[in-house]
């Protein structure tokens, strides 16, 4: 995440939490004396489960003692409670950021990019949920439940992209995820796949080209 200088070292600050489409974390830059390890900084980012790459990352923030906590419009919620970090700050003041005090929140800038991670980790749930079907249809049910939130995230954040933003007219997107909420269910997961893969190519066209 951080390039590392001399005795810096990254360090995780929170256990990871796993989400649709990759893995949300906390991590920092700092030292490590003994086996305690003390940030000098902090960041949040996004990592790929599948290649370990990093999709987002930015620094900033402070160090929390909870859990890395994300809300269902894509933000990220920071308690901040700089216990390790006060301690470097006093006797490193020219090496630490400052510390920040009460409860951060990170919303995504590109709510039609957050739309489109959602559409296109429905689709690649419920390929899960055909695959799993006949050994384990239990999983498929929850797999299928899982695409229904995230198709009502992509819903929820083409609107609001289209209130805040203003980047593009998704009205046709909407109602088509409307149309596919409707028809989520075993005896349709083939042609639904289908149209979820449709969907998420459409979406990464009109976005990204």
């Amino acid at each position: 995440m951080y390039p590392e200088f001399l005795w810096q070292q990254n360090m995780n600050i929170l256990t990871p939490t796993i989400t649709a489409n990759g893995l949300a974390v906390s991590v920092g830059l700092g030292l490590k004396m003994g086996t305690a390890l003390l940030p000098l900084t902090i960041g949040r980012g996004l990592i790929d489960r599948e290649t370990g790459k990093i999709m987002y990352f930015w620094e900033l923030g402070e160090e929390s003692v909870s859990a890395t906590v994300l809300g269902s419009n894509g933000s990220f919620y920071s308690g901040h409670s700089p216990v390790r970090r006060a301690p470097v700050a006093a006797l490193l003041p020219f090496l630490t950021e400052p510390l920040v005090g009460g409860i951060g929140r990170y919303k995504p800038e590109r709510y039609d990019v957050f739309a489109e991670h959602a559409v296109c980790a429905a689709a690649r749930n419920t390929k899960r949920a055909e695959i799993t079907l006949n050994e384990h249809p239990a999983s498929a049910h929850h797999e299928l439940k899982i695409v229904k939130i995230l198709m009502r995230q992509a819903i929820n954040a083409f609107r609001t992209d289209e209130k805040e933003n203003k980047t593009g007219n998704w009205s046709a997107e909407i109602s088509e995820l409307k149309s596919l909420m409707e028809s989520v269910e075993i005896g349709n997961i083939e042609q639904m796949r289908a149209q979820l893969n449709s969907q998420c190519d459409n979406i990464v066209n009109k976005i990204h080209n």
